[in-house]
This record gives C-alpha cells, sequence and structure tokens, in this order.
C-alpha cells in the first residue's frame, strides 16, 4: 500500500490487491446506504438551498445484491485490521441493522452506536414522516485488547463540568451537515460527493 495516497476504485478490490493484512490500525467506512431515488427535488429551498435526492448508479442494488455487497467490504476490512484495530461505519436507521449483523458475522465485536445529530439537516419533502436529523457510526473492534483514547476525547468533548473540567465524551455528537467552503463543489456549483461527512465527525 502506497502511503499518503488516494486510492480510487473497487474498494473490495483494492483491499485484497493492495493492502496487507492485518496491516491497517483504523478503518472509517461511509458506504452506500442503497437510498437512490429520482424524485423529491426541493430546488426552491429557502432554508439550505436545492436540495436533490440522491440519484447514483452505486447506491442502487435489490436487496440481496446490498447483502452481499455490504459482506464482501466488511470481511476485507477484518483481514487488513491489525489485531485489535477498530472499525467505524457510517449507517442510518436505513442499514444499521444490516451492518451491525454482518460484522458481529465477519467476527467483529461491536462497542458502540454513535449518534451524529444534524443540526441543519435536510427538510422532510414528503410531511409524512420524522425529519430525519440523525444518522449513526457504529464501532466495532477486533480482538480483545483495542485502544480507546479516553483523556484525548475527554478533552474533544464540547461539554464541561459545572467547574470547567473535561468530561466523559458521550455517544452523542452534535454537528451541521457539510456546507459553505467545506463542501467540495464541482464547476457547476453541484456537490462533487453527495453525502460528504463533515471532517471533526
Amino acid at each position: 500500500m502506497k502511503l499518503n495516497h488516494i486510492y480510487s476504485g473497487n474498494c473490495i478490490s483494492i483491499m485484497e490487491e493492495e493492502i496487507a493484512k492485518e496491516s491497517i490500525n483504523l478503518v472509517y467506512a461511509d458506504p452506500p446506504y442503497n437510498l437512490s431515488g429520482k424524485t423529491l427535488n426541493l430546488v426552491n429551498n429557502s432554508t439550505g438551498g436545492p436540495f436533490y435526492k440522491m440519484n447514483e448508479d452505486w447506491d442502487t442494488w435489490d436487496y440481496n445484491e446490498y447483502l452481499e455487497f455490504t459482506d464482501q467490504w466488511i470481511r476485507q476490512c477484518y483481514k487488513v485490521l491489525k489485531d485489535n484495530g477498530s472499525m467505524y461505519v457510517s449507517c442510518t436507521y436505513h442499514n444499521i441493522g444490516e451492518i451491525i449483523t454482518i460484522a458481529k458475522k465477519c467476527r467483529f465485536k461491536h462497542k458502540n452506536i454513535i449518534t451524529w445529530y444534524k443540526t441543519n439537516a435536510m427538510p422532510n419533502i414528503t410531511k409524512r414522516t420524522f425529519t430525519h436529523a440523525t444518522e449513526f457510526v457504529c464501532w466495532f473492534v477486533k480482538g480483545k485488547n483495542w485502544q480507546f483514547n479516553y483523556q484525548e476525547l475527554k478533552k474533544f468533548n464540547p461539554i464541561k463540568t459545572k467547574d470547567g473540567k473535561d468530561k466523559q465524551m458521550r455517544d452523542m455528537i452534535v454537528l451541521p451537515i457539510v456546507q459553505g467552503k467545506e463542501r467540495i463543489r464541482g464547476g457547476n456549483g453541484r456537490a462533487i460527493h453527495p453525502t460528504q461527512k463533515p471532517e471533526k465527525l
């Protein structure tokens, strides 16, 4: 594997061909959620700019295909992770059950579900459900002696005790979705990646 190099391609084949077994300390995966659709655009949105329903070929499978893909990439993550390494996986309520079930089947241990509360969540266009203001990050470990930076996370936690001391990091992160300068855009002004995550996350 080349260091400081971005690989663009099929994650499964890249992990198989380019990354040695048990050579990685940490995986952060933001896999497709399998939610693409062609309708429900909101171009004249006054609160956060135009909203376009995601429609990407790489995010469209039937259910069994999606399960097979998820199983394949999680198995490869397990192979390339060192013993005692960690894997964090972004997901929503649509696919969190499948992610957890498959990861456990692949011998990962599930430690936490971190809730990301999006302060500027996309609007509920249908007006038939609650607004989806949260996503999740599942934390899995390989082995028994995983690393957890307890003191560093206390410092990172914006919530302090009454006397201003550091407080234990909780499984809730409050952040806006990516906007402004952090959002990577193409020449047409549209976001290059439809689900870019905040770097702070």
